[in-house]
């Protein structure tokens, strides 16, 4: 028998162990691709009944039959109207109660929509969404839904009252309204504006036109706001009840745009401030005297 060297018998003993390892390692390889596969077929097989997920919004009412929703992107607006005209007015009622706002209109025009009767009130019910943090209204049926946060009690209250009222008759409530209590930076912005407030801001009479004196409350304003620039600001116009109500709300709208406009011109962002005119509507003396209306005629600072 011919003599093996001892190298030859070390090669050949080393092989057959490395065969193996890599046999093994292959197979390892094989099964993972396998699974990965299965893993992906799994994942993309088309479901022909899915659809597509209606978006999350905070504090929104997408199961509604009308919606509109406060979010970081502005009002969105979403619902069924009959014609072309009611969307319109709808929309503009909306600007006018946040003419600061983007507006996203998601409505849409279908004959066969009813002409429901809180479309005729939707501006006043819109109106009272602004006195709360991120607001939502939604409308099913004869069930009105609002959602949105208060600082108070007593400001919820407020609000479920005045919205009740301006629903139409046969239309209940919902109220989905939050208390939550005010940040120390907002209760220190309502502090100073109370101090500059002690006297009401003077309009010429019957008009827009700032008065002598104004200048000096809104200066005080202002600087109040620009310490706290995280605070938003309702500007809120009120009237008393002399002459038409019309009027009214229109006079008490230009006083509070007048007031904001200041504002706004003093380095107070204008995204931070809405001018809402509310007429004769929120009396808080008697119209019957000269002292009571003299307390409605008045332009105030409702903060968030």
């Amino acid at each position: 028998m011919a003599n093996i060297p001892i190298e030859r018998k070390r090669e050949s003993s080393l092989l057959w162990p490395l065969l193996a390892l890599l046999g093994l390692v292959i197979l390892g390889i094989l099964l993972m691709r396998g699974c990965n596969r299965t893993g992906t077929s799994t994942a993309t097989v088309p479901d022909s009944t899915a659809t597509a997920a209606a978006p999350t919004v905070t504090g929104g009412l997408w199961d509604a039959d009308f919606g509109l929703s406060e979010t970081a992107n502005g009002l969105i607006v979403r619902g069924k109207v009959p014609t072309e005209t009611a969307k319109a007015a709808l929309l503009d009622q909306i600007k006018g109660v946040y003419p600061q706002a983007t507006i996203v209109d998601s409505l849409t025009v279908d004959a066969a929509a009813p002409t429901a009767p809180f479309l005729e009130k939707a501006g006043s019910l819109i109106g009272y969404l602004a006195q709360l943090r991120n607001a939502g209204l939604g409308v099913n049926a004869q069930n009105v839904t609002v959602r949105g946060e208060v600082r108070s009690q007593s400001a919820l209250d407020a609000v479920k009252a005045s919205l009740t009222g301006a629903l139409p008759a046969g239309y209940a409530l919902m109220s989905e309204i939050d208390v939550v209590a005010a940040s120390e930076e907002v209760a220190s912005a309502d502090s100073l504006i109370a101090e500059a407030l002690i006297q009401p801001i003077p309009f010429a009479t019957g008009t827009a036109t700032l008065g002598d004196g104004a200048s000096t409350i809104l200066d005080k304003v202002a600087e109040a706001l620009k310490q706290f620039p995280s605070v938003k600001v309702a500007v809120e116009g009120h009237t008393d009840n002399t002459g038409n109500a019309a009027a009214n709300q229109a006079l008490s709208q230009q006083r509070a745009e007048a007031a904001m406009k200041y504002l706004v011109d003093k380095g107070v962002a204008a995204a931070r401030l809405t001018a809402i005119g509310y007429g004769q509507t929120r009396p808080i003396g008697d119209n019957a005297t000269e002292a009571g209306r003299a307390m409605n005629r008045r332009v105030v600072f409702a903060t968030n």
